[in-house]
């Protein structure tokens, strides 16, 4: 469930992101340049998670938690 709505929240974050109008391609490229430092972060905990022996929930839960971290950053930031 937590994933569900963490990706419903970045997709909602993300195309709401900046003006309307705006192609969505656009949007999704300067949101992944303005939360570089989140994205590299979370991508370097999935490559962690994918290359253990199995998945654990300790990790899983940390990843999630970082995945709420990035959708939060998308809902609270102002773009002009």
């Amino acid at each position: 469930d937590d994933l569900d709505w963490q990706q419903r929240a970045l997709t909602v974050g993300v195309l709401n992101w900046s003006t309307s109008g705006e192609l969505a391609e656009v949007k999704i490229q300067r949101w992944k340049e303005q939360h570089a430092t989140l994205l590299n972060r979370w991508q370097a905990m999935m490559i962690e998670l994918r290359s253990g022996a199995g998945p654990e929930f300790a990790m899983c839960s940390v990843a999630l938690r970082e995945l709420l971290d990035i959708a939060q950053s998308t809902a609270h930031i102002s773009v002009d």
